[in-house]
């Protein structure tokens, strides 16, 4: 009976509907605002969809930020995702605290976290369909905003065994919209939900989503967003890939031992910022800074601190692994 199980669950891996083959062209925007001429400041939090006071905590924290737009990082609506576009949780967890975001009109970008994916994640097309400022035009998508490039991508797939009975035309998407973008693009961004190194208690990529990382993004980006540990980290650097995590914009766990790369760890509700300017030789320089509340023991926050700050030089996207 076993290994019937372990049969029956493998045909039905194998049968899943196959994500539609696509060049690195489609699902691609180019925006005409290049992010860096008019001081734009991107927002991003991951694992917020508690709907709980942290969560609403966070979200009010973000409307003094003046963010010119959000990133969220996954687990958008916890602990399940959502049934429809109507589900009561979408309106709870995400709608009404981000009403101030949604209501000036400052676009929501998301990608998808493991606990979305265990309901009906089809839904969340229809979220960015019925929803002007909510951008989710597919499971994987990229945008190029002057000439800084983003890939937001759908670790959650990797984790799967499926990744190794078949490979995911995500991955094959990804190559080329790397090589489509690669002359236009001077920084480029990764993200997605699960983290490649982690000082949190999730630890690091595990031996189903490590090879995606390593074969198709490290060494190929700036940077690579992430959340699903419930902390706020800069992982440092590998291989010219720098790797933070903003998970703790609902949930906050524990913080493991830091590996040797690591710069700032907190086990603290908070986000991440960024923001753009042109360096020398023609190059576009990343500002991202931490931001931690502060509890009041009561329950509460009593201040929004800034943790940690660092600086990325874009070098564009290597559309060659350096190792």
């Amino acid at each position: 009976m076993h290994h019937l199980r372990i049969l029956l669950f493998l045909c039905a891996l194998l049968a899943q509907p196959a994500v539609s083959e696509t060049a690195g062209s489609v699902f691609h925007t180019d925006h005409p605002d290049a992010l860096i001429d008019n001081d734009s400041t991107l927002c991003v939090i991951g694992d917020s969809g508690t709907g709980d006071n942290n969560a609403i905590a966070v979200a009010r924290a973000l409307e003094t930020m003046h963010c010119s737009q959000i990133r969220i990082l996954g687990d958008v609506i916890y602990p399940s995702g959502i049934d429809s576009a109507d589900d009561p949780k979408l309106e709870q967890r995400l709608l009404q605290p981000y009403r101030y975001f949604l209501e000036h009109g400052i676009d929501i970008f998301l990608v998808l976290g493991n606990h979305d994916h265990k309901s009906n994640a089809d839904a969340w097309l229809d979220v960015g369909k019925t929803n002007p400022s909510i951008h989710f035009p597919n499971f994987y998508y990229s945008e190029r905003w002057g000439n800084i490039c983003f890939f937001s991508l759908d670790t959650s797939y990797y984790e799967k065994i499926y990744y190794i009975t078949k490979r995911h035309p995500q991955t094959e998407w990804l190559g080329q919209a790397f090589a489509a973008q690669a002359e236009s693009c001077r920084f480029s961004i990764a993200i997605g939900h699960h983290p490649y190194r982690s000082s949190g208690g999730h630890g690091d990529a595990g031996w189903l989503l490590a090879p995606f990382f390593e074969e198709e993004l490290i060494g190929k980006v700036d940077l690579y967003l992430a959340g699903h540990d419930h902390i706020l980290a800069d992982e440092g650097i590998v291989d010219g890939t720098h790797l933070l995590i903003s998970g703790s914009a609902g949930l906050r766990s524990r913080l493991k031992e830091p590996s040797a790369d690591k710069r700032f760890a907190a086990s603290k509700h908070g986000f991440v910022t960024l923001q753009f300017s042109r360096g020398a030789g023609n190059t576009i320089v990343g500002l991202y800074k931490f931001y931690t509340l502060e509890p009041d023991g009561k329950g509460g926050y009593t201040e929004l601190k800034e943790a940690w700050q660092g600086r990325i030089v874009g070098q564009g996207i290597r559309t060659t692994l350096k190792n």
